[in-house]
């Protein structure tokens, strides 16, 4: 059979059918397999299997269709397998569907396998609406979206982070000299002093146990130490004036007071 016509409104049926052209605008039912170079029409195609180069109607039932384009308004199915370009303008429902370009609007679809998706709004339109909507959206995200080719670039190594921060790290600001100069006499200045002041509490460790004032010192440059201060020791010039009197009654030979961490009160602790 060459060309098989199913008119509106009319029902045909057969076991098994293979031709060259099928036009059913009106339903045409097979319990087997469909084999055709050519099926078109605006009516029901309902068959066990549909193996054709294009399929266009509007309403497909099939366990399986097997085609290189594949344009419906309703599409139901088990497996669909389109070689090229499928379009389903209101609904397809399958269990896998694999396409090289897929175009669609409601759906519900448990695996699908293709290389270029287009989703169309939820509207009543026809096959060819959907072929001019599919056209424009692709073409719209295409200007919108556009995907470079032969840019230039330069790739990041792994410790690119690491490497940036060790950088960083490693610089410095430059320095003034005469404030590096003030800088060097404190901090020489704190290192005598602070040996003082050790050598003289190391004479008397079990005596400053029990000192409150020293445990008190000891407590405010631990919790001076966590906020990022340090205590310096400072000579005083001015007669000591009763807030800077020791426990035993003994006069303090130099000022504490709170500074925040630099560079060189760390070396000062560290010696």
């Amino acid at each position: 059979m060459k060309t098989l016509y199913v008119p509106k409104g009319k029902t045909l049926h057969y076991e098994r059918l293979e031709c060259q052209t099928i036009i059913a605008d009106g339903t045409l039912v097979v319990d087997g397999a469909v084999r055709a170079k050519r099926i078109t029409g605006k009516g029901l195609l309902d068959a066990g299997s549909v193996y054709s180069p294009a399929v266009s109607v509007r309403d497909l039932d099939t366990v399986k269709v097997v085609c290189d384009l594949l344009a419906a308004e309703y599409v139901r199915a088990v497996e669909v397998i389109v070689s090229s370009s499928a379009v389903v303008s209101r609904y397809l429902e399958a269990e896998y569907v694999e396409a090289r370009k897929l175009t669609v609007s409601k759906h519900q679809i448990s695996e699908l396998r293709v290389e270029e998706f287009t989703y169309l709004s939820e509207k009543k339109r026809g096959v060819i609406g959907a072929l001019l909507s599919g056209f424009f959206r692709r073409l719209w995200l295409s200007v919108r979206h556009r995907t470079p080719i032969n840019t230039p670039y330069k790739q990041s190594s792994p410790n690119a982070k690491e490497e940036s921060g060790v950088k960083g790290a490693g610089t410095t600001a430059p320095v003034d000299p005469t404030e590096a100069g003030k800088a060097g006499e404190a901090t020489q200045q704190d290192q005598e002093l602070m040996k003082a002041f050790l050598a003289r509490a190391g004479k008397g460790e079990d005596r400053l146990a029990d000192d409150f004032d020293f445990l008190k010192l000891k407590a405010m440059y631990v919790l001076l130490k966590d906020v990022g201060y340090t205590i310096r020791l400072k000579p005083m010039t001015d007669p000591p004036s009763p807030a800077y009197q020791r426990g035993d009654g003994q006069e303090a030979g130099s000022k504490i007071e709170p500074v925040p961490v630099t560079e060189s009160a760390e070396r000062s602790n560290a010696a």
